[in-house]
């Protein structure tokens, strides 16, 4: 007798649940051995194609939600000529428990346009989420720190707040869930408002954005669209208030990591 469709269905979900496994115990795997330096450096270079030729994980060039062609790129020569209005952070923060990454992402403010500027992520116990929290607060100086309402979430704000003087923003979670909330801010991404700086970050970053919502990980997207929503809701509220103003401009600042990327550019 021939399958129902509905045998079929199963049979993909299955699959899926069983591929999605493999990428985590595999991810999981170079975590804990580490990453050779020589791959490393073929990762960099190839960029995005290294997931299909080493990690046999391919995609459409064109991406799922978000599209490769809307990405945008600042160079660091460019990002030196720029006066950021104000940094802003924004963390997603998840249960070591579970083997979520936690993530920071860091984005620079230039009138109607926002550079992300640096992604942190790493698989965190509390304590030493703690101290990322606080090391990516003194490398970026940002004027506000976004973290997410939610499970770990409330209880990292908590002992910040407790521990440190730290500019800690309570947000909370999208009300129409992770989906909804990366769809409310594809415009200004494909708008061309957003711009991606060079770092070692970047591949993997694009990568989970293009694979997003199907991919094994978005804990980095989650990030990303807690800190677009808060720039773009203000800049919202700057163009509708009476004078239309309200930020002073302010250099980027100079980082060890910037001024390390911007001689590493020149050779």
């Amino acid at each position: 007798m021939p399958r129902s469709s509905q045998t079929y269905s199963l049979r993909d979900a299955l699959l899926e649940q069983a591929r999605r496994e493999l990428l985590r115990r595999r991810q999981e795997a170079q975590t804990l051995l580490g990453f050779p330096d020589w791959l490393r450096e073929i990762k960099r270079v190839m960029g995005l194609d290294y997931y299909a030729l080493y990690q046999q994980r391919p995609m459409a060039a064109e991406g799922g939600l978000y599209k490769k062609t809307w990405f945008r790129y600042i160079s660091f020569d460019e990002l030196r000529e720029l006066e950021f209005e104000y940094i802003l952070q924004a963390w997603d923060t998840a249960s070591s428990e579970l083997g979520d990454w936690s993530v920071c992402v860091t984005g620079g403010v230039h009138g109607s346009e926002v550079s992300i500027l640096d992604v942190f992520r790493g698989r965190l116990e509390t304590p030493d989420l703690l101290r990322a929290v606080k090391d990516q607060a003194a490398k970026w100086g940002p004027r506000a720190i976004l973290v997410e309402d939610a499970a770990s979430g409330i209880a990292i704000q908590q002992m910040l707040r407790r521990e440190t003087k730290l500019p800690i923003l309570p947000v909370p979670p999208y009300k129409g869930g992770k989906l909804s909330h990366a769809q409310a801010n594809t415009p200004y991404i494909e708008g061309g408002r957003v711009f991606f700086a060079p770092g070692p970050w970047l591949t993997e970053f694009e990568h989970e954005l293009l694979a997003f919502p199907a991919g094994t990980h978005d804990d980095q997207v989650d990030a990303l669209n807690i800190l677009l929503t808060r720039i773009f809701q203000q800049a919202v509220k700057r163009a509708t208030s009476s004078d239309g103003s309200g930020h002073v401009s302010t250099p980027l600042p100079t980082t060890p990591a910037l001024a390390r990327a911007g001689r590493a550019r020149q050779l």
